[in-house]
């Protein structure tokens, strides 16, 4: 759990941060992909939500395989147990 020479911190083989980083020191690349992933997790569990967690039905909706879904699922850490679609928009993990 290092830090980068730009002062940006390490994502593990799936892409998920090891650990927070600020905005202000991360690159203009990191941030977009943390914004990107983020946008993307929010439409995969309103999908998921709309579908009663269905994945199947979800990524038909979507309109990618289902193997794609479960990858990007993995990816943004999506998971019925973990993360759910707060009001407002925003992630909020159970327990928070």
């Amino acid at each position: 759990m290092s830090s980068l020479p730009n002062g940006t911190s390490k994502t593990n083989k799936n892409g998920a941060l090891i650990s927070s980083i600020s905005p202000e020191m991360a690159s203009l690349r990191e941030r977009v992909r943390q914004a990107s992933r983020k946008v993307e997790a929010e439409i995969i569990l309103e999908a998921l939500e709309q579908h009663r967690w269905n994945r199947r039905r979800t990524a038909e909706a979507l309109r990618i395989s289902y193997r794609s879904l479960m990858y990007k699922m993995k990816n943004c850490n999506v998971r019925e147990d973990n993360p759910v679609l707060a009001a407002g928009g925003e992630l909020k993990h159970f327990g928070d």
